[in-house]
């Protein structure tokens, strides 16, 4: 397992460890850290990541289960990973309503500053901003490290989500498509969840 995620990072942090930038990585185990058993078998072999690769940092949250963190939440998770990294987060959302800004809100999210909630564009538009484009534009404009956007596509009745970082520039397609508040919840949850496992660089969920 050590030699894996060796590996793995390696392949990862290549082109920062190149310009000397620091690569960071996340670690989410469902028990504690020294449990003597798998999440401490986990944990030392990203330390030893750390100590071979040099330039790597590890950011965990142990004991994720609901015995341990009856109350822990997506948006809570998502927040101690930007922690980790120092990075800010500003949301820019429209088909979301702004579901995904109230869920981090209500969270307490500390590294949340703040989001925008565009109108939806009328059925059977066909230009509408790329939700990339929205999201490089709305980092400037909120002076934010990472911004998720999340925009309707009506032509294609769907969603599409973007999330910018220092590091990232991905983007997504979300299958719920509507203004409803169950579909708004769904999708902005969808959303959130993408995000928390780019940063924690696992492989994106389907559509």
């Amino acid at each position: 397992m050590v030699v894996l995620l060796v590996a793995v990072l390696a392949a990862a942090c290549g082109s920062a460890t190149e310009t000397g930038d620091e690569f960071v990585f996340g670690v989410v185990l469902v028990g504690p850290f020294n449990d003597h058993g798998w999440s401490e078998a986990h944990f030392v072999g990203a330390q030893y990541a750390e100590e071979k690769l040099g330039d790597v940092r590890m950011v965990y949250l142990d004991k994720m289960n609901a015995a341990d963190r009856p109350n822990t939440t997506l948006e809570q998770v998502v927040d101690r990973l930007l922690q980790g990294r120092g990075w800010t987060l500003g949301v820019l959302e429209g088909i979301t309503g702004g579901a995904i800004c109230q869920r981090l809100t209500a969270s307490g999210a500390a590294m949340f500053r703040g989001g925008r909630v565009l109108p939806i564009p009328p059925a059977g538009a066909k230009k509408v901003e790329k939700s990339i484009d929205m999201a490089r534009r709305f980092l400037l404009e909120l002076s934010v490290d990472c911004v998720l956007a999340v925009q309707a596509s009506p032509e294609e009745r769907c969603s599409e989500a973007a999330f910018v970082s220092p590091e990232h520039a991905e983007t997504w397609v979300i299958g719920s498509f509507g203004a409803g508040e169950r579909n708004q919840g769904r999708t902005a949850i969808v959303a959130l969840e993408q995000v928390r496992r780019i940063l924690l660089g696992s492989p994106p969920i389907g559509s």
